[in-house]
C-alpha cells in the first residue's frame, strides 16, 4: 500500500520549545578556557539557507537546572521534497548533535533513509557522511565547511538514487 505520509517542518519557536539548548549563545560556565564554542544556531541558519528544514528536535534531560540551556541536543533535517513520502521512498536526512556543556562533540551524520511503514517508521539505508569535531581550537570554520559540504553532496547522491531506481532489472540480474 502506498500511503502518503506527511511530515511538517518545525518552526524555530517549536525547536526552541523542544530543545532550548540549540539557541545557546555562550557555553556553560563549567567548561575550560580551551573549550571552543560551536553555536548550533549558526549551523541551523546555514542549513536552512540551503533548503533544509528541521523535522525533529530534542535535548537530553538534565539534573542540574543550570545546564538545561547548554545540554546535548539532536536536530534532524530534511529538504522540502522529503516531507511528503510514500512507503518505500528513499530520502536524505541530516542528523546534527551538539552540546554547549562539554557533554558531546559536534557531530553531523548524513544518510539515506527509507520510509517502511504508514506509521512513519524509517530505517537507515546508508550513512555516507559523518563529521565529528571536538570543541577545542579554532573549529568554527571547519564546522561551517563540513556542514556545507554535506548539505551540497546530498542532492547529488539523491539524483544517483533516482537514476538507479529507473533501471529495470531482469530476473537474472
Amino acid at each position: 500500500m502506498n500511503v502518503d505520509t506527511r511530515l511538517v517542518s518545525m518552526t524555530l519557536d517549536q525547536v526552541r520549545a523542544a530543545a532550548p539548548s540549540v539557541f545557546a549563545d555562550h557555553p556553560w560556565e563549567g567548561v575550560s578556557e580551551r573549550y571552543s564554542f560551536i553555536p548550533t544556531s549558526s549551523v541551523v541558519e546555514s542549513l536552512m539557507a540551503e533548503g533544509w528544514n528541521i523535522t525533529a528536535a530534542r535535548q537530553q534531560r538534565v539534573l542540574l537546572e543550570d545546564r538545561k540551556a547548554f545540554t546535548r541536543h539532536l536536530l534532524r533535517f530534511r529538504r522540502d521534497d522529503a516531507l511528503a513520502l510514500a512507503v518505500g521512498d528513499v530520502f536524505p536526512e541530516i542528523a546534527l548533535t551538539n552540546s554547549h556543556d562539554r557533554g558531546s562533540a559536534y557531530r553531523m551524520d548524513a544518510g539515506l533513509f527509507r520510509l517502511v511503514c504508514t506509521n512513519g517508521l524509517v530505517v537507515d539505508d546508508a550513512t555516507f557522511a559523518r563529521l565529528s569535531i571536538r570543541h577545542t581550537g579554532n573549529v568554527l570554520d571547519d564546522v561551517r565547511k563540513g556542514a556545507d559540504d554535506i548539505a551540497k553532496e546530498l542532492p547529488r547522491i539523491m539524483g544517483e538514487v533516482r537514476d538507479m531506481q529507473t533501471i529495470d532489472l531482469t530476473q537474472d540480474e
